[in-house]
């Protein structure tokens, strides 16, 4: 089930040259290890982002999932986006590296249907499963996920400003079952579209383990309707931009930017300016998102988003 034919491996280790600084000394360096992995995963989620900024410029009723052809060409050039594409291209990148890799769908916060997609490496070195998000859910800035632990839950592990962990949820049936849970590494959680348990933890992803294929995922993830719907809808007003820059957050939502200090402690800093906004976001994603881009962002969000939801005089120029 696992199949690239839309990557060669000379362009595999063009882009991890290029666009993750990634390089080999030998044959024996690209093998596909564990560190390899860890050191792909990483390079990833610190330079690639996250973003609604291409799909916010596009109008309601235009808005797509990216074709094959698309896909590559995108992840080639290095440019963010949102998580298919994100996590299509990672796969493609890890297949041509020898890793066994396999599509999984899986429901995202409050949500009952499958609207995310992540990846599962089985790692031969180890014999060990591998959770991989490219994308807004990534939680492997600093160390891979594995979803094969002895216990019901996993040893809690640190990633940027979150705690994470893996609960396996034993249920009738053949398939096992998974919840990556996480909280803010200061022990308090939030997050709009979840529940928070009164220890602080949130429910990022839910699944039971079924594997896709590459022609399955449209009609699993309804990717003809996500973008019209009324969730996708609300999902595309907000401006979200994310990467873990040195193995930092780095998040811009909407005029809210969060960084983190040496102690992993979050830092909400206000956006009062279209002004600051652009130098925001050209200081932190400019090597990724044109100045074009977001400035035609920054029009669409002012148009579209009512005036007493902006900060007073973010306006003005």
């Amino acid at each position: 089930m696992s199949t690239s034919n839309f990557l060669t491996k000379d362009e595999a280790l063009g882009f991890l040259a290029e666009k993750l600084h990634i390089s080999f000394s030998g044959p024996d360096a690209c093998r596909p290890s564990r560190e390899l992995l860890q050191q792909i995963c990483s390079a990833y989620c610190h330079e690639i982002p996250f973003t609604t900024v291409y799909t916010y410029n596009i109008p309601a009723g235009q808005r797509r999932a990216e074709t094959h052809d698309e896909i590559k060409r995108r992840g080639l050039q290095g440019v963010g986006g949102l998580c298919y594409y994100l996590n299509v291209f990672l796969h493609w990148i890890l297949v041509e590296m020898g890793f066994k890799v396999h599509f999984q769908t899986t429901t995202i916060f409050s949500a009952t249907d499958n609207g995310h997609l992540v990846n599962i490496v089985h790692l031969e070195e180890d014999g060990k499963r591998y959770l991989i998000d490219g994308s807004c859910m990534p939680f492997t800035s600093e160390r891979l996920i594995c979803l094969d632990f002895e216990g019901p839950i996993s040893p809690t592990i640190l990633q940027t400003i979150h705690e994470v962990r893996v609960v396996h949820q034993l249920v009738d049936g053949p398939a096992d079952q998974f919840a990556v849970e996480f909280r803010w590494a200061n022990g308090t959680g939030l997050h709009p579209a979840a529940k928070v348990s009164a220890d602080g933890w949130i429910q990022a992803i839910h699944f039971p383990i079924k594997y896709r294929s590459l022609e399955e995922l449209p009609q699993v993830l309804q990717l003809g309707t996500w973008y019209d719907d009324p969730t996708g809808i609300l999902f595309f007003s907000r401006l979200f931009t994310r990467r873990f820059k040195a193995g930092k957050i780095i998040m811009v939502r909407d005029t809210m930017l969060t960084l983190q200090d040496e102690t992993r402690k979050r830092i909400d800093v206000p956006i009062t300016s279209r002004r600051q906004w652009l130098s925001v976001m050209a200081e932190h994603f400019g090597d990724v998102i044109s100045m074009e881009d977001l400035q035609r962002t920054m029009e669409n969000y002012i148009r579209l988003t009512a005036s007493t939801e902006l900060p007073d005089g973010f306006c003005e120029i």
